[in-house]
């Protein structure tokens, strides 16, 4: 599976190394990790991603106001706007209803915590649900 370029927005380093290495065993070209919502969404805005992995929790901005700042921001470029699949991993998962992730832009939702073959089972599923597998 080729993941492309990913976004990893999640300030525990644990839980980033554990999505870092599970991205990587995957396939991914590339992974970046941005340890708070605010330094997330500047280099969500600044470079083409293939995949954003946003936490819902973070210190700076939480995952839905950055999720919510990158969409406006796509939507402003228009056609031309970066279209990364997002979702969202987050350990609020109770609280964070389908309905809202869908409201945010986001793609899908990851629960913590979560087994390294549960996370690649996921995140395929949610790819393929948006036709970007091969």
């Amino acid at each position: 599976m080729q993941l492309g370029r990913v976004l990893i927005i999640e300030d525990d380093p644990d839980v980033a190394s554990v999505l870092d290495l599970t991205l990587r065993r995957m396939g991914a070209a590339e992974v970046t990790v941005a340890p708070d919502g605010n330094e997330g969404l500047a280099r969500a805005r600044g470079e083409r991603w293939d995949l954003m992995l946003v936490d819902l929790l973070l210190p700076g901005k939480d995952g839905f106001d950055v999720v919510r700042e990158f969409q406006t921001w796509r939507a402003a470029l228009g056609a031309e706007a970066p279209s990364p699949t997002i979702v969202f991993v987050t350990s609020a998962a109770r609280t964070v209803g389908a309905e809202l992730v869908e409201r945010s832009g986001a793609h899908g939702l990851i629960c913590k915590p979560f087994t390294m073959a549960g996370l690649a089972q996921r995140l395929e599923s949610i790819v393929a649900e948006r036709g970007l597998l091969p």
